[in-house]
């Protein structure tokens, strides 16, 4: 019974040191990351779990190419993002409460009147950006998750979210670029001629 009481003390111990860490990659390209002398290897648009020891670790990243692009010290402090290409991610706070309640609850959030994000305006919004290397966690919900629909709660509650820069301007209504490279001539062509209706429905 010590022996298991020993055993489960260690394991706890050993848990407290160290953080799980998504090594997350939202550009188009490939990247080469070492760690302290573990090397990865994360495709575009993915990301990668890993359990790393709270300490400060050794980074090196480079492209498809071979270059250089980071090769510094971080301090892994807890669970959070690793953000080797420096991208922008945004974090949102929002407030779950009755409609009679909003106005009163409101102004416990930091709203912004209007902030502009990679040249697009968003209204009445509570963002914090984050572009460190190492992105500690303080969010509710991650990458991949969406804000609940509804939270059960007996008077006001708020949670935050945290949104690669592609998936914001998606979120958030913002079509960005769009591919045209696969469409026909045909369907360039019914494309083309929906526009110019719908600018005629406009006038």
């Amino acid at each position: 019974m010590q022996l298991f009481s020993f055993l489960a003390l260690f394991i706890v111990l050993l848990s407290a040191c160290t953080s799980q860490v998504i090594i997350d990659n939202p550009t188009n390209s490939t990247l080469q990351i070492t760690l302290d002398q573990k090397n990865i290897t994360l495709d575009a648009k993915r990301s990668k779990t890993i359990n790393l020891k709270n300490k400060e670790v050794k980074l090196i990243v480079k492209d498809t190419t071979g270059i250089e692009i980071v090769d510094e010290m971080i301090n892994i402090s807890g669970n959070g993002i690793l953000n080797p290409t420096r991208s922008l991610y945004i974090i949102q706070k929002d407030i779950y409460c009755s409609v009679e309640d909003y106005e009163k609850y409101k102004l416990k959030l930091n709203l912004k009147k209007i902030i502009t994000v990679n040249d697009k305006e968003y209204e009445n919004v509570d963002f914090l950006l984050q572009e460190a290397l190492f992105i500690p966690k303080n969010w509710d919900y991650g990458l991949d998750s969406d804000f609940p629909k509804n939270i059960t709660s007996s008077d006001f509650q708020i949670v935050s979210k945290i949104y690669r820069l592609d998936a914001l301007e998606k979120s958030f209504g913002y079509m960005g670029e769009i591919d045209f490279s696969n469409y026909t001539q045909k369907e360039m062509d019914v494309l083309l001629d929906s526009l110019n209706n719908m600018n005629k429905d406009s006038l």
